[in-house]
């Protein structure tokens, strides 16, 4: 099956080219079914598809534009090899969009999945910044600290008095130690967030293992039910 595509994608905006790896098969058509149900446009996205051949679809879309404003109601453009048809049976459209039924719900795990990775970042990323303050002021101090450390030498080498440089140097050792022990409790809170996005990421990889199996049943069950349809007649043969 060379292709297959939804009415309403015709008119999808060009600020995002999805370029499929080959020749549209059937395991495209989601790409096409986002445009068609408005998923892209739900979060911001306006999708073309092109196919990734190099040499274009123009011709295609430009047939799809036409059927749409001859036809009523949703339809789908088909092409197999140099035959090309459309099917509006809504009980064969309901099939088919039915096979993408289990992608969706995959996707709407990982999206949900997605979300929860993200606020565990957000906190992660407030415990980072506390972090990288804290070390700035550590690096401030360590600086402190080696100044001290060549003034009381040059003092010692002279048989000069260093008692006083010794105080600061116990003051800044004080204030590094607290600093430490900030660190430390920070680091403490940040360990359960960095588990849970270890146990969360080890989730979204069984969804994507799981949404590619999924894809491949789909791709099957849509080529079968357009295969079908052209068998019967639900899908008209266009000249």
């Amino acid at each position: 099956m060379a292709g297959i595509l939804p009415s309403r994608a015709a008119f999808a905006a060009d600020k995002v080219i999805l370029r499929t790896n080959w020749l549209f098969y059937g395991s495209h058509s989601v790409f096409f079914l986002g445009i068609d149900k408005g998923y892209y446009d739900q979060n911001g996205l306006d999708v073309v598809v092109k196919q990734g051949n190099g040499s274009g679809n123009t011709a295609d879309w430009k047939e799809v534009r036409k059927l749409r404003g001859r036809l009523d109601g949703d339809f789908l453009w088909v092409r197999d090899g140099e035959r090309r048809f459309v099917i509006q049976d809504s009980d064969v459209l309901e099939k088919i969009e039915d096979a993408f039924a289990p992608q969706s719900e995959i996707g709407a795990r990982q999206s949900k999945l997605g979300a929860h990775q993200s606020r565990i970042g957000d906190q992660q990323s407030k415990i980072g910044m506390q972090q990288s303050r804290i070390g700035e002021q550590q690096s401030e101090i360590g600086a402190q600290q080696a100044e001290i450390a060549m003034r009381m030498a040059r003092r010692q080498a002279r048989g000069q008095d260093t008692r006083d440089l010794e105080r600061t140097a116990d003051e800044l050792s004080d204030q590094m130690e607290a600093l430490s022990r900030q660190q430390e409790k920070l680091s403490e809170q940040m360990e359960p967030f960095s588990r849970q996005q270890e146990e969360l990421g080890s989730q979204m990889e069984r969804l994507s293992r799981e949404m590619e199996r999924a894809s491949r049943t789909t791709s099957r069950q849509v080529r079968a039910l357009i295969e079908r349809a052209i068998e019967d007649g639900s899908a008209e043969p266009l000249r």
